[in-house]
């Protein structure tokens, strides 16, 4: 699964790189990635789905660099920039990350980025690129089934199911009682906050059945020991 860091330009070199390994040697589940697949253009998006290339990107960088980023590449380039909607419908696979020490490892914050694109300075309250927005739920599987799918993991992680890795979390608005990240609005996502004791983002928890309530009440009974197996 090789993965190739490129921002701008050297993405389309890299996907015709990538499509010309695939025609010499055949097909083959190969999961190739392009890291900070961030800046793109319009005719290289399609490329991803049509390839099976993952997007691998760190949607932090979206709030942080749309307070300065189009000064840099232009009013018309900033169209086609974290392009996460797009991606999506035509079929591309998001793996999204954190980008730590350069950005903050919170996943929350990630998520928060992804479904509001609201810029660190206030000026965007309704989205830098707002087009290019996604939902919690796509957010919330990029973080884990999706990079699951892009490590040939997700026989046993990113998903919660019987004989995975038992690797969970359970994210509650710190304003509601027991309101699961997933059935939140977007804007209130960045008040999220999991649950003592549980290790990881790792499941996505779809569709959000009844007995996630006896779930986090097992936790808080048994000092946080819980198990999907």
């Amino acid at each position: 699964m090789p993965s190739t860091r490129s921002v701008t330009a050297p993405t389309r070199i890299l996907l015709s790189i990538y499509d010309s390994v695939a025609g010499a040697h055949g097909p083959r589940d190969r999961r190739f990635r392009v890291e900070h697949a961030q800046h793109l253009r319009p005719q290289d998006i399609p490329l991803f789905g049509k390839l099976g290339v993952i997007s691998s990107v760190q949607p932090y960088h979206a709030i942080d660099d749309g307070r300065w980023v189009e000064q840099r590449i232009g009013p018309v380039r900033i169209k086609t920039t974290y392009p996460f909607r797009t991606l999506l419908d035509t079929g591309g696979k998001l793996s999204f990350g954190s980008d730590w020490t350069v950005a903050p490892l919170d996943p929350i914050l990630g998520v928060y980025a992804a479904v509001t694109r609201r810029t660190l300075d206030g000026k965007h309250p309704d989205g830098w690129v707002p087009e290019q927005k996604i939902t919690v739920g796509e957010a919330l599987r990029a973080y884990t089934a999706g990079n699951a799918y892009a490590t040939f993991d997700e026989a046993k992680r990113g998903t919660l199911a019987p004989g995975g890795d038992a690797d969970s979390s359970y994210w509650i608005a710190i304003s509601s009682r027991r309101r699961p990240i997933r059935s939140i609005g977007a804007s209130t996502v960045h008040n999220c906050r999991g649950k003592a004791g549980l290790q990881a983002l790792a499941g996505v928890l779809e569709p959000l059945p009844l007995a996630l309530d006896a779930c986090l009440d097992h936790f808080t009974e048994n000092q946080g020991v819980i198990s999907t197996r």
